[in-house]
């Protein structure tokens, strides 16, 4: 059967689709990023530290013990 010739696009299409699929694949990064940045934050585990307080995570964490240092209930 004949069909339709493929042409081969010229060489101003395969770069201009060759930069969507990279912005898209920086907006997909970003995206994920984001995504895991959050998700970090609000772990029902802590990164490993005893203390509340010298936490980096303290101000968005989700936990009890944290929301607890944050209102003054325990002094961890």
């Amino acid at each position: 059967m004949k069909g339709k010739a493929e042409t081969r696009p010229s060489r101003r299409e395969f770069l201009r689709g060759l930069g969507r699929q990279a912005a898209l694949a920086g907006l997909a990064a970003l995206a994920a990023a984001a995504v895991l940045k959050r998700r970090a934050a609000y772990r029902a585990d802590c990164p490993g530290q005893p203390l509340c307080r010298g936490c980096h995570l303290l101000d968005r964490c989700r936990l009890p013990q944290a929301a607890a240092v944050r209102n003054g209930i325990i002094e961890k």
